[in-house]
Protein backbone atom coordinates (compact mmCIF):
# COMPACT_ATOMS: atom_id res chain seq x y z
CA UNK A 1 0.00 0.00 0.00
CA UNK A 2 2.71 2.21 1.03
CA UNK A 3 4.64 1.57 -2.14
CA UNK A 4 1.59 2.10 -4.29
CA UNK A 5 1.07 5.52 -2.73
CA UNK A 6 4.06 6.71 -3.26
CA UNK A 7 4.47 5.28 -7.11
CA UNK A 8 0.89 7.64 -7.35
CA UNK A 9 2.22 10.43 -6.04
CA UNK A 10 6.06 10.30 -8.07
CA UNK A 11 3.74 9.93 -11.18
CA UNK A 12 1.02 12.59 -10.16
CA UNK A 13 4.13 15.25 -10.14
CA UNK A 14 5.69 13.69 -12.82
CA UNK A 15 2.74 14.72 -15.00
CA UNK A 16 2.76 18.62 -13.28
CA UNK A 17 6.20 18.64 -14.39
CA UNK A 18 5.24 17.80 -17.86
CA UNK A 19 2.50 20.32 -17.98
CA UNK A 20 4.80 22.97 -16.78
CA UNK A 21 7.28 22.08 -19.56
CA UNK A 22 3.96 22.40 -22.48
CA UNK A 23 3.26 26.02 -20.71
CA UNK A 24 7.17 27.12 -21.11
CA UNK A 25 7.28 25.30 -24.45
CA UNK A 26 4.09 27.82 -25.60
CA UNK A 27 5.28 30.76 -23.67
CA UNK A 28 2.92 31.02 -20.87
CA UNK A 29 4.66 32.66 -17.96
CA UNK A 30 3.82 32.58 -14.48
CA UNK A 31 1.10 30.47 -14.65
CA UNK A 32 0.80 27.30 -11.74
CA UNK A 33 -0.01 23.76 -12.54
CA UNK A 34 -2.33 23.21 -9.70
CA UNK A 35 -4.52 19.82 -8.87
CA UNK A 36 -5.28 16.99 -11.37
CA UNK A 37 -7.92 15.07 -12.17
CA UNK A 38 -6.65 11.61 -13.16
CA UNK A 39 -8.80 8.86 -15.08
CA UNK A 40 -9.54 5.76 -12.68
CA UNK A 41 -6.97 3.91 -14.88
CA UNK A 42 -4.53 6.73 -15.54
CA UNK A 43 -1.87 5.37 -12.52
CA UNK A 44 -1.70 2.22 -14.26
CA UNK A 45 -1.62 2.90 -17.87
CA UNK A 46 0.90 5.89 -17.07
CA UNK A 47 2.86 2.85 -15.07
CA UNK A 48 3.26 0.25 -17.36
CA UNK A 49 2.25 1.19 -21.11
CA UNK A 50 2.72 4.09 -23.82
CA UNK A 51 -0.58 5.17 -23.67
CA UNK A 52 -2.78 8.29 -23.98
CA UNK A 53 -5.88 10.22 -22.10
CA UNK A 54 -6.44 13.19 -20.68
CA UNK A 55 -6.49 14.92 -17.08
CA UNK A 56 -8.40 18.16 -15.95
CA UNK A 57 -5.43 20.19 -14.67
CA UNK A 58 -5.78 23.41 -12.77
CA UNK A 59 -4.19 26.36 -13.33
CA UNK A 60 -4.16 29.65 -11.74
CA UNK A 61 -2.27 32.90 -11.66
CA UNK A 62 -2.99 35.34 -8.68
CA UNK A 63 -6.71 35.11 -8.00
CA UNK A 64 -7.66 33.59 -11.48
CA UNK A 65 -8.42 30.21 -11.99
CA UNK A 66 -8.62 27.58 -14.41
CA UNK A 67 -9.45 23.65 -15.15
CA UNK A 68 -8.19 22.86 -18.87
CA UNK A 69 -8.36 19.31 -20.32
CA UNK A 70 -4.17 18.34 -21.21
CA UNK A 71 -3.42 15.16 -22.92
CA UNK A 72 -0.95 13.48 -21.14
CA UNK A 73 0.89 10.67 -23.42
CA UNK A 74 3.83 8.05 -23.11
CA UNK A 75 4.76 6.21 -19.85
CA UNK A 76 6.49 6.13 -16.55
CA UNK A 77 9.82 7.11 -17.84
CA UNK A 78 8.94 9.53 -21.05
CA UNK A 79 5.55 11.53 -19.74
CA UNK A 80 4.64 13.94 -22.04
CA UNK A 81 1.82 16.70 -21.65
CA UNK A 82 -0.26 18.60 -24.67
CA UNK A 83 -2.56 21.22 -24.38
CA UNK A 84 -4.68 21.68 -27.53
CA UNK A 85 -5.42 25.17 -28.99
CA UNK A 86 -8.13 26.71 -26.79
CA UNK A 87 -6.78 25.41 -23.89
CA UNK A 88 -4.13 27.35 -24.55
CA UNK A 89 -6.34 30.77 -25.62
CA UNK A 90 -7.74 30.34 -22.07
CA UNK A 91 -4.76 29.82 -20.33
CA UNK A 92 -3.27 33.23 -22.15
CA UNK A 93 -6.41 34.87 -20.28
CA UNK A 94 -5.07 34.56 -16.90
CA UNK A 95 -1.98 36.25 -18.39
CA UNK A 96 -3.69 39.19 -19.69
CA UNK A 97 -2.42 38.55 -23.45
CA UNK A 98 -4.24 37.06 -26.51
CA UNK A 99 -3.46 33.51 -27.74
CA UNK A 100 -2.26 33.98 -31.48
CA UNK A 101 -0.46 30.91 -33.78
CA UNK A 102 2.59 32.60 -33.62
CA UNK A 103 4.88 30.26 -34.98
CA UNK A 104 2.63 28.77 -38.12
CA UNK A 105 1.26 30.04 -41.44
CA UNK A 106 -2.22 31.32 -40.93
CA UNK A 107 -4.66 28.50 -40.31
CA UNK A 108 -6.71 29.89 -43.34
CA UNK A 109 -3.66 28.78 -45.77
CA UNK A 110 -2.51 25.58 -43.86
CA UNK A 111 -5.43 24.13 -43.08
CA UNK A 112 -6.08 23.37 -47.31
CA UNK A 113 -2.82 22.54 -47.81
CA UNK A 114 -3.00 19.64 -45.25
CA UNK A 115 -6.32 18.84 -46.53
CA UNK A 116 -5.19 18.66 -50.10
CA UNK A 117 -1.77 17.03 -49.56
CA UNK A 118 -3.75 14.29 -46.97
CA UNK A 119 -6.55 13.89 -49.99
CA UNK A 120 -4.51 12.65 -52.69
CA UNK A 121 -2.69 10.08 -50.01
CA UNK A 122 -6.32 9.00 -49.55
CA UNK A 123 -6.98 8.71 -53.32
CA UNK A 124 -3.36 6.90 -53.79
CA UNK A 125 -4.86 4.49 -50.89
CA UNK A 126 -2.21 5.36 -48.90
CA UNK A 127 -4.46 6.23 -45.87
CA UNK A 128 -8.23 5.40 -45.63
CA UNK A 129 -9.10 8.30 -43.89
CA UNK A 130 -7.86 11.28 -41.91
CA UNK A 131 -9.11 14.37 -39.36
CA UNK A 132 -7.46 17.27 -38.76
CA UNK A 133 -7.73 17.14 -34.63
CA UNK A 134 -6.39 20.11 -33.36
CA UNK A 135 -3.25 22.89 -33.62
CA UNK A 136 -1.21 24.27 -31.62
CA UNK A 137 1.34 27.23 -31.62
CA UNK A 138 3.97 24.19 -33.32
CA UNK A 139 1.31 22.66 -35.71
CA UNK A 140 -1.33 20.26 -36.86
CA UNK A 141 -2.47 17.46 -34.75
CA UNK A 142 -3.80 15.10 -37.24
CA UNK A 143 -6.03 11.61 -37.09
CA UNK A 144 -5.48 8.80 -39.72
CA UNK A 145 -7.06 5.23 -40.41
CA UNK A 146 -4.55 3.20 -42.00
CA UNK A 147 -6.04 0.92 -45.17
CA UNK A 148 -4.27 -2.08 -43.72
CA UNK A 149 -3.86 -2.25 -40.16
CA UNK A 150 -1.68 -5.04 -40.58
CA UNK A 151 1.04 -2.17 -41.16
CA UNK A 152 3.42 -1.25 -38.80
CA UNK A 153 1.77 1.52 -37.45
CA UNK A 154 3.99 2.96 -35.86
CA UNK A 155 6.71 3.25 -38.71
CA UNK A 156 3.94 4.23 -40.80
CA UNK A 157 3.00 7.47 -38.45
CA UNK A 158 6.35 8.13 -38.37
CA UNK A 159 7.08 8.20 -42.22
CA UNK A 160 3.57 10.49 -42.90
CA UNK A 161 4.52 12.67 -40.41
CA UNK A 162 7.91 13.20 -42.00
CA UNK A 163 6.45 13.14 -45.29
CA UNK A 164 3.76 15.88 -44.69
CA UNK A 165 6.60 18.03 -42.64
CA UNK A 166 8.79 18.22 -45.36
CA UNK A 167 5.63 18.80 -48.04
CA UNK A 168 4.45 21.52 -45.86
CA UNK A 169 7.78 23.13 -45.40
CA UNK A 170 9.71 22.79 -48.22
CA UNK A 171 7.57 21.85 -50.83
CA UNK A 172 5.05 24.52 -50.11
CA UNK A 173 6.81 27.09 -48.49
CA UNK A 174 4.75 27.40 -45.39
CA UNK A 175 5.99 27.81 -41.62
CA UNK A 176 5.03 24.73 -39.38
CA UNK A 177 7.19 23.55 -36.65
CA UNK A 178 5.85 20.13 -35.76
CA UNK A 179 3.97 17.74 -37.08
CA UNK A 180 1.96 14.92 -35.41
CA UNK A 181 0.16 12.26 -36.76
CA UNK A 182 -1.80 9.91 -34.59
CA UNK A 183 -2.91 6.60 -35.87
CA UNK A 184 -6.17 5.51 -34.62
CA UNK A 185 -7.89 1.77 -34.54
CA UNK A 186 -10.45 1.96 -37.50
CA UNK A 187 -13.27 0.15 -36.11
CA UNK A 188 -14.30 2.31 -33.34
CA UNK A 189 -13.39 5.61 -35.20
CA UNK A 190 -15.34 4.98 -38.57
CA UNK A 191 -18.49 3.28 -36.70
CA UNK A 192 -18.70 6.48 -34.18
CA UNK A 193 -15.68 8.76 -34.40
CA UNK A 194 -14.34 6.99 -30.95
CA UNK A 195 -10.87 8.17 -30.82
CA UNK A 196 -8.07 4.96 -29.80
CA UNK A 197 -4.55 5.90 -30.92
CA UNK A 198 -2.75 3.20 -31.62
CA UNK A 199 0.67 4.77 -32.80
CA UNK A 200 1.75 8.36 -33.00
CA UNK A 201 4.63 10.02 -35.34
CA UNK A 202 6.16 13.38 -34.81
CA UNK A 203 8.48 15.15 -37.46
CA UNK A 204 10.24 18.62 -37.10
CA UNK A 205 10.77 20.29 -34.08
CA UNK A 206 9.97 19.23 -30.61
Amino acid sequence: MIFYLASYIWIYQRMQDAIAAELKTNHIAEVAVGSLVLPYSAFFRSALLQTEYSVDAGFAKSRKRARIAVDITGGITNLRARIHSDGLAELQKLTGNKFVFAYLTDLKILRPAIDEYMGQLIHNKQIAQFEIETFDNRGPYILVVLPNQQQDANARAASLATDLHKHLTQTQQLQVSQVVIKVVDAQPYLANKTIRVIARGTAGNN
